[in-house]
């Protein structure tokens, strides 16, 4: 799961794998299991090539 405002730290505490958004605060980033970076900087599409499609 990926997101990063405060009321999806409950979400994340339910998830496999959770990571968080560059610009979230540092609450849903600590709860997170890795933190990507912000949106405007591929923070979606970064994630998503890495743990979804593999391309390490």
């Amino acid at each position: 799961m990926m997101a990063g405002m405060p009321n999806d730290v409950l979400m994340f505490q339910e998830s496999v794998f959770a990571i968080a958004m560059g610009q979230s605060s540092d609450v849903v980033k600590d709860a997170a299991d890795r933190v990507s970076s912000r949106l405007n900087d591929e923070g979606f599409g970064r994630p998503v090539e890495d743990f979804i499609l593999g391309d390490h």
